[in-house]
This record gives C-alpha cells, sequence and structure tokens, in this order.
C-alpha cells in the first residue's frame, strides 16, 4: 500500500513538472525587456548562483548547460560547462539547442542581443549583491519556469536563517572588524572596500568591514592591514590554499601584527556559499554570523 502511494506521488510530481516546463510565462526582466517564454525544458544558466536556484526550485532536469562558475552542486558538474557569463559566445550558447537562457547581466550586452535576435528566450537577472536582489533573482527564475510558490517558499526558508541570525549578534554591542582578502590568480592579493559581496556579508553577519574609504577591492599593503588592525581574516577556501594556508597569510604584509594574525583567527568557506548571494544565503549568513560571534555559542 506504501510502496503504491509513493509511486503516485512521484507520478504526479513527475506530471507536475512536465506541466510546469510546457507551461508559457512571461517575465519582465532586470533590463525591463518583456520575454515571452513558451518552452523551459532546456535551459542554460549563466552565473552560478542562477543554477542554484534551478536545483533549489528541483528543476534540476531541465538544466542542459551551466557555466564554469557553477560548481553546486556537485551534479551540476556532470552538465556541459560553458565560459562564465562574462566571456561565453553565443555560438557556445546556441551549440547546446536551448530553450530558455537565464543569465546574470554581467553576459556582455552584444551576446544578449544576439541571443535574443535569434529568437531564443533570454532573461537577464541582475547580479546585484544583496538580500533583495537575493530575492528577486528566485523570483525570476521562479517566474520563467512557472514556478513561483516553490519559488516564494525558498525566500521564505532563507529569510528564516537571516532572522536567526540577527538574534545571534542583536543582543552584543561589540562589532568585530573583518577583512576579506581576495586572492587573485596572478597571486595579487586585494582588499575588500564597500559595494561587494564580501561588504554586504559581513555587514549581515553582525561585523564590521573597516575598508569603507573606498568602493571594489584594493592592493594589500602593510599600512592598510596595520591601520585597519581587523579582529578576523576573511577568505574563501580556494584563496586560501592559494595564499599557503594560515602560515601563508602570517607572511602578508602587515597581517602577522594585526589582532587577526596574533589570534590566528582566520575564517574561510567556499566561494559561491559566501559571496554567491543563492538560496544558500541565509544559511551562509548565520553560519558566518555564529563564527564571528563565539562567545555567544558557549
Amino acid at each position: 500500500m506504501k510502496r503504491n502511494a509513493a509511486i503516485l506521488a512521484l507520478f504526479v510530481s513527475s506530471l507536475i513538472a512536465v506541466q510546469a516546463a510546457n507551461s508559457p510565462a512571461i517575465v519582465t526582466d532586470s533590463t525591463g525587456e518583456r520575454i515571452e517564454i513558451k518552452d523551459s525544458s532546456r535551459i542554460v544558466t549563466l552565473g552560478s548562483s542562477l543554477t542554484e536556484i534551478v536545483y533549489a526550485l528541483k528543476a534540476e532536469k531541465r538544466l542542459i548547460a551551466v557555466d564554469a562558475t557553477s560548481n553546486y552542486p556537485l551534479e551540476a558538474q556532470k552538465l556541459l560547462q560553458l565560459p562564465s557569463a562574462r566571456s561565453v559566445t553565443v555560438e557556445a550558447v546556441i551549440n547546446a539547442k536551448p530553450s530558455l537562457v537565464l543569465t546574470l547581466d554581467t553576459a556582455l550586452p552584444d551576446t544578449i542581443k544576439a541571443l535574443r535576435k535569434l529568437n531564443v528566450p533570454t532573461v537577464v537577472i541582475s547580479a546585484k549583491d544583496s538580500l533583495e536582489n537575493a530575492e528577486n533573482k528566485i523570483r525570476y527564475v521562479a517566474q520563467a519556469l512557472s514556478l513561483q510558490n516553490q519559488g516564494e517558499d525558498i525566500i521564505r526558508s532563507f529569510k528564516k536563517d537571516i532572522a536567526i541570525a540577527k538574534s545571534v549578534y542583536s543582543s552584543i554591542r561589540t562589532r568585530p572588524k573583518v577583512m576579506f582578502l581576495y586572492s587573485g590568480s596572478n597571486g595579487k592579493i586585494t582588499v575588500s572596500g564597500r559595494d561587494t559581496a564580501a561588504d554586504a556579508i559581513i555587514k549581515l553577519a553582525g561585523g564590521i568591514n573597516p575598508m569603507q574609504s573606498y568602493t571594489g577591492y584594493a592592493p594589500l599593503s602593510q599600512e592598510i592591514a596595520l591601520t585597519s588592525n581587523p579582529d578576523v581574516i576573511l577568505m574563501t577556501n580556494l584563496g586560501l590554499t592559494g595564499v599557503g594556508g594560515i602560515d601563508g597569510i602570517l607572511k602578508l604584509p602587515g597581517l602577522a601584527n594585526t589582532n587577526a594574525g596574533r589570534n590566528k583567527n582566520i575564517l574561510a568557506y567556499e566561494g559561491n556559499y559566501l559571496l554567491g548571494f543563492s538560496p544558500r544565503v541565509g544559511k551562509a549568513v548565520l553560519e558566518l554570523s555564529k563564527a564571528l560571534h563565539p562567545e555567544l555559542n558557549k
């Protein structure tokens, strides 16, 4: 009896998925373009957060190709890999034969224009790093896939995690100073200023980014390290490995003489998890918040 019920439930969910894929949708995207979508059964995503959203909506069977930044979940790495949104060519996308392209607005305008000229429905979504835009990304993708209810469920879930994170640190007055270091492929180390994904995630987790005098990133120097004197150094796992781990961090200009360096208070997380503002953003904020305020975990 239970087995028959399980089979019936699987059949119904599969039927719903097929109906959603074939349901027409109209989306007005981040650029103000009105996109008519007649078929969402063959999707290409250009942006790791968009790929994660498709998986979170349980619509991954519709994915046929993702961009090179899409490393989560692991199953996404088994799909056809295209260059990132910034560098992908029209030919590479067209060769995948998509019925729908979901892309961040980091894609080249000429690429987007060419895809639309070839009658490929292309939904462009802002890559802005904020909670509000994380919600927007989910809603755009959910609407394009005719899965609006599921999208709202995802938003409610990460909002709950954000609320828990705020409750974690709301009772304390002190905020740790957190310096985010980016290690480029060329070995150059830069420090996050304001208006970056790192800046946003630090503030959401109850930390202070001391580097507010500039936007974007600036090269690390001894002066920057000592003047800011961070309590915590934050990096991606890949970045930390690239500089040689904690020992490598302490050899960088000035960092050994900061509070973070003396206490070896260095945190590292998977890059897309920490900075992607994907459906996992709530969990990332909550985890970082607990790490920045260990006194509240006792």
